[in-house]
């Protein structure tokens, strides 16, 4: 005799086994229960005539399946709407089938087929305390909310379909010992009907609906999945294994500049038409007769004078002078590693493949059941690296609390322990930014095994607006679930026709090649707007430092100390007073220090730029390579790190080849050294996690200055990040496309 699971409830050779629809939390409980029963036949809480299409549907896992109405006319279903079943590997139903054709055990389906039923939602217990409670328990917890009264309009038709399916599980029992699947609602009053003898004249079958199976695309998936595709495919990697090594095969992504050039031949190097060259790239007009040099020899007579130093002065190296000298870095060859591209979680297919099977491994229970909340973690942790890996930005630590706090917060609102998809995604755009949600999104979203048409089903195709069915958009078919949209697909817009003979179009890179840059100007107002802003803290700063309060005695002054008088309220209930001195003079420089660089060269760019009107400051900054991420046409992604703003603008001149300032030994130190020389006004202002030297107090004294001194971490990080992140352009020319590419 084998034993029963104690969740399982029987009466005679009748066992029945309550699940919730949809929950992924049953599937192995149900799995082991069949297993372990041993049963002559399976009977499933599903209409009747619908086994051939749900075994079908089944037999084709890994791929997910949609059975709804054969056709469809363009106005749409009926009002009722097309009734629509999900199967998915994480379905009780779809589980106990897919056991059943494994151990050829017989199965059929014992519920009646209801058109227009009323929708309505059941407040039940969070279903992820099956995980902690275990089964058992959780049905009995649902039980005593059950038998409370509270009307229903489902009650009257669900007492028929459980009459109905009490009548044709007695009818079963001559086949022996029967396990029937049904949901946990219906389980108890069932088992009252089986306690006597059942006679119910049977109605005539009401005709089912022409059905069909369908294959959803894989954007269908994301959208209209019962449960979160991350889950479903960790339950089917370790229920059914990897499948078809086509399924991990990431797509190849072809780089723009890897395709084979024949290179020009070369004309004749003459004086007259390497000086016709020398002028055409210092904007000077060019005779047609001068101009002989073809684009990749302009390219190579560039790069070599770009490369040439002034023999005057070398610039600092801000290294140890004992340290050896760094080798030469090997030049990029053309098309390789010069573009930066979004990889979406369908080129990691293989790299999925092994992160699916180590969460494996720590995302489940001691029973082996997926745990809902370390699946989550583990997501997140993981769309964080991504994220990091597409934009550059950080998911940092006091984001993964806020956003679980958010979450967890959110879905206490809703009467759950673990939020849904939904409120995850909510939670992570509030929390991080939309980048971080999309991640979260697309790594959440994905199904490895799906793609979008199948040899043997016809294409569901749902895109979140319209649904399309072997191309027939339908544009009234509406479902109870949506998804929003959280970025669209990024139109590549061309280029400007007026181009440069050395514009390439398919090397997105090839633009800097002029020499000429220039910045975005909705990131401009940011950081102008940002110093403006410094600029009055540190004057704020130097007022709140001079301020005294005294008690008051005859005059208020500038005013009540709150804090003071509540701090002191206890010892003689006095009123204080504060006094504020008034500073004279504004701040003219402000620095600002996210890395000072010291050793390790990771903002190897050091440039000076002029405002490019009054409302501009000049700027010196160092930054990372403008080439390492080229993220558009003649568009590069960089990180500050540092900066200096200097008012007024046109004044600055090229503060790294400036043979005064040899005394820095940091690149922070250069900016700093350049604030105290072209301050104009009282104040500079210095913003780092240190201090800087005790020198440069005194240095700033000597000039008649005065040197404030912020802890960035008394800023917003929020603020910080956002101006720390600027692009550089290849000329005015690329301003109208650049929205288009950056994020």
């Amino acid at each position: 005799m084998p034993t029963e699971p104690t969740w399982v409830q029987q009466v005679g050779e009748l066992y029945l086994v309550p699940i919730l629809h949809g929950r992924v939390e049953f599937c192995r409980p149900l799995r082991q229960a069949i297993r372990e029963l041993h049963p002559d036949h399976i009977a499933l809480e599903l209409p009747q005539g619908l086994e051939s299409l749900f075994g079908q549907a089944v037999q084709r896992f890994p791929l997910l399946s949609l059975i709804t109405a054969a056709s469809f006319s363009e106005e749409g279903d009926n009002d009722q709407g097309a009734p629509m079943w999900r199967i998915e590997p994480t379905d009780p139903f779809c589980e106990a089938l897919r056991t059943a054709l494994e151990l050829g055990i017989p199965f059929s389906f014992v519920d009646d087929f209801q058109s227009g039923y009323p929708t309505g939602v059941d407040r039940l217990p969070d279903p992820y305390l099956v995980t902690g409670l275990g089964a058992q328990r959780y049905y009995e917890t649902c039980l005593k909310l059950w038998n409370s009264p509270n009307p229903d309009p489902r009650q009257a038709i669900d007492a028929k379909r459980e009459e109905a399916m009490a009548y044709r599980l007695q009818r079963l029992k001559s086949k022996g010992r029967i396990v029937f699947v049904g949901g946990m609602k219906h389980v108890d009053p069932m088992l009252k009907l089986l306690e006597r003898p059942l006679e119910i004249a049977e109605n005539p079958a009401r005709p089912l609906p022409a059905l069909k199976i369908y294959h959803p695309s894989l954007r269908t998936v994301r959208t209209l999945a019962d449960e979160i595709p991350f889950v479903t495919t960790l339950y089917e990697l370790q229920r059914g294994g990897p499948g078809q090594e086509s399924a991990w095969a990431s797509p190849l992504v072809e780089s723009p500049g890897a395709e084979t050039k024949v290179a020009p031949e070369d004309p004749t190097l003459d004086r007259k038409s390497v000086f016709g060259a020398l002028e055409k790239l210092l904007g000077m007009k060019v005779a047609s007769e001068e101009q002989s040099l073809s684009p990749d020899q302009m390219k190579r007579l560039n790069a070599y004078l770009k490369s040439l130093n002034p023999e005057s002065w070398t610039p600092p190296s801000f290294d140890d002078a004992d340290s050896p000298p760094e080798e030469a870095p090997n030049e990029t060859p053309e098309g390789e590693g010069r573009f930066f591209t979004f990889k979406d979680t369908n080129q990691r297919r293989a790299e999925m493949l092994e992160e699916y099977q180590r969460l494996n491994g720590i995302c489940r229970t001691a029973e082996g059941c997926i745990d809902r909340q370390l699946v989550y973690r583990e997501l997140l942790k993981l769309a964080g690296r991504f994220y990091n890996e597409n934009t550059g930005e950080t998911f940092k630590d006091w984001q993964f609390t806020n956003l679980n706090t958010f979450s967890r917060r959110y879905a206490v609102l809703q009467g759950k322990l673990i939020p849904g998809l939904l409120p995850m995604i909510y939670s992570a755009r509030a929390c991080v930014d939309h980048n971080f949600a999309y991640e979260f999104w697309d790594l959440a979203t994905f199904y490895p095994w799906q793609q979008d048409t199948a040899p043997d089903a016809s294409t569901f195709d749902f895109d979140g607006k319209e649904l399309e069915i072997d191309g027939l958009r339908l544009r009234h078919f509406q479902f109870q679930r949506t998804f929003p949209r959280l970025r669209q697909s990024v139109s590549r817009m061309p280029l400007p026709e007026r181009q440069s003979p050395t514009d390439d179009p398919n090397d997105w890179s090839g633009a800097f090649e002029s020499g000429r840059i220039c910045s975005y100007p909705p990131e401009d107002i940011v950081i102008e707007d940002y110093g403006r802003y410094l600029q009055k803290k540190a004057i704020r700063v130097q007022s709140e430092a001079h301020s005294r309060t005294e008690p008051f005695t005859t005059s208020l002054l500038d005013g009540i100390d709150m804090r003071t008088t509540l701090r002191n309220w206890a010892d003689g209930q006095k009123l204080y007073v504060r006094e504020e001195k008034k500073i004279q003079g504004g701040t003219g420089s402000v620095v600002m220090v996210f890395d000072d660089d010291a050793g390790t060269n990771t903002y190897p760019w050091c440039i000076t730029w002029h405002g490019e009107h009054d409302q501009e400051s000049d700027m010196a900054f160092y930054a990372t390579d403008r080439r390492k991420k080229v993220v558009g046409p003649g568009i590069a992604r960089c990180e500050y790190g540092g900066l200096l703003l200097s008012y007024p603008p046109r004044r600055l001149s090229n503060v790294w080849n400036d043979p005064h300032y040899r005394g820095a030994k940091t690149k922070a130190e250069v900016l700093l050294f350049a604030a105290i020389d072209y301050c104009l006004d009282k104040h500079i202002l210095y913003v780092a996690s240190e201090a800087p030297r005790s020198y440069f107090f005194s240095l700033a004294q000597r000039f008649g200055k005065k040197l404030v001194y912020l802890p960035i971490g008394t800023l917003s990080p929020t603020s910080l990040e956002r101006i720390r992140v600027f692009h550089v352009l290849a000329g005015h020319r690329y301003r109208e496309i650049a929205g288009n590419f950056i994020w």
